[in-house]
């Protein structure tokens, strides 16, 4: 059909063969083969792997395109949350730094604070994430979901990374901060 629609009616990707009576397939597959040039015979179950394969290679550059995109909402929603926390709390850390806080542990804080919300939210992910794989399948058989510990893993290890790169903006702020322009509002 695909052929007959590209206007290529003399080219065919797929020929089934069915072997005749006491013919093995791997049988079959050496003859044609040999016979005829430019072509791949396959079993049942080499072809079956193949397609699998082929679909798994295509599903595998969706996924990690989603999961780059996944990761830049993530980085911007974390890095805006940080960015809005810390602001909302200049004026304390203003206060902290007169008192002769150092720029070190007032980076540190704000570094804390990223790492602590977004260890929060992964958490809470990885939570609804094992009790979905425990409803889905009772809500729709032919779909499993597993939660490995490997994936649970990078979960976190991307959250640590979100969570680093969310705080550079907020610790720039706070190293900029004037501790007298805090008294002077």
């Amino acid at each position: 059909d695909f052929a007959a629609l590209r206007g290529q009616s003399a080219t065919a990707s797929y020929i089934l063969v069915w072997p005749a009576p006491g013919s093995s397939p791997q049988d079959v597959v050496q003859r044609v083969n040999a016979a005829v040039t430019g072509v791949s015979a396959l079993t049942r179950a080499e072809f079956s792997e193949e397609e699998k394969s082929v679909v798994r290679d295509m599903s595998a550059e969706i996924m990690l395109i989603m999961n780059s995109i996944g990761f830049l909402i993530g980085l911007a929603a974390v890095g805006l949350t940080i960015y809005t926390a810390t602001l909302a709390k200049m004026q304390e850390y203003g206060v902290l730094k007169a008192l002769g806080a150092g720029n070190g542990w007032l980076y540190r804080l704000v570094i804390e604070q990223a790492f602590l919300s977004v260890a929060i939210g992964a958490a809470i992910s990885v939570v609804l994430a094992f009790a979905l794989s425990l409803v889905l399948p009772l809500l729709v058989p032919s779909v499993l979901l597993r939660v490995e510990v490997g994936a649970v893993a990078k979960v976190f290890a991307g959250a640590a990374a979100i969570a680093a790169i969310a705080a550079i903006v907020p610790i720039r702020q706070v190293a900029s901060l004037d501790p007298v322009a805090v008294f002077r509002r």
